[in-house]
């Protein structure tokens, strides 16, 4: 598959499965595994694979310069996405950073699940989409709403159907960045996000207006509508 060309200043929403939808985080430790593999390989040098597999003291380990800004991420069992801008002066950066994750975790994947050496878990690794940055408040909503799909698969088409069971759900779902967002839990993990991020996202906002966002966004998808549609981030300014 060609590389896409990732541009200087631009948000990229970036999306990966396993191979026939196959399940490429099937244990907690999988997740976990992958989440220090975010902040780990996201550098010139990637760092050591016995220190990812220790702990959460991997997010203390310094790295240097990153490879790809992370703003947002969500594991579910079938797949991971990311929201990521490239890093300032590093040529390739993010296609790099997204090549060292697939060798770590296709090693430490056919290792652990006795599966070929040369066997690949991954669907073409992964898909990219330019997000405008007037739709980036929309795509925020977008990642962090899609666990939802594990208890309402159709909620973006028929909306969702049990809200106070959905905002439990997603409040204590452990795998994705939205608890750094809400504030409510301080999380080693939050090492893997960029702080540049968190000026984006709109402040005291409620899991009930992610939700409508979120629905905003499929129906944006669906219907094709321009990004000029889409309104601006509140109270930000648009970066160099």
């Amino acid at each position: 598959m060609q590389r896409p060309r990732f541009s200087q200043g631009s948000y990229y929403y970036i999306s990966g499965e396993g191979v026939g939808k196959r399940t490429i985080f099937s244990k907690k430790e999988d997740f976990c595994y992958f989440v220090r593999l975010l902040y780990a390989c996201n550098a010139r040098f990637p760092l050591s694979t016995p220190a990812i597999l220790k702990n959460s003291e991997i997010f203390e380990s310094k790295r240097g310069t990153p490879l790809a800004r992370i703003g947002a991420y969500v594991l579910l069992p079938e797949s991971f996405h990311l929201i990521i801008r490239k890093s300032e002066d590093i040529a390739g950066g993010i296609s790099s950073f997204l090549s060292n994750i697939r060798t770590e975790y296709s090693f430490y994947f056919n290792k652990k699940y006795k599966q070929s050496e040369c066997a690949d878990p991954f669907e073409r690794f992964f898909r990219a989409r330019k997000i405008p940055y007037e739709g980036l408040w929309r795509a925020y909503a977008d990642i962090h709403t899609s666990p939802l799909a594990l208890i309402e698969p159709d909620f973006k088409r028929t909306g969702i159907q049990d809200v106070v069971r959905a905002h439990t759900f997603l409040a204590e779902y452990p795998h994705s960045s939205l608890p750094e967002y809400r504030g409510s839990l301080a999380r080693p993990e939050k090492k893997v996000l960029d702080e540049e991020f968190f000026s984006l996202y709109p402040k005291g906002i409620s899991l009930c207006e992610v939700f409508d966002e979120s629905m905003a966004y499929a129906i944006d998808e669906i219907s094709n509508r321009p990004a000029s549609w889409i309104p601006a981030l509140p109270s930000a300014s648009r970066p160099l």
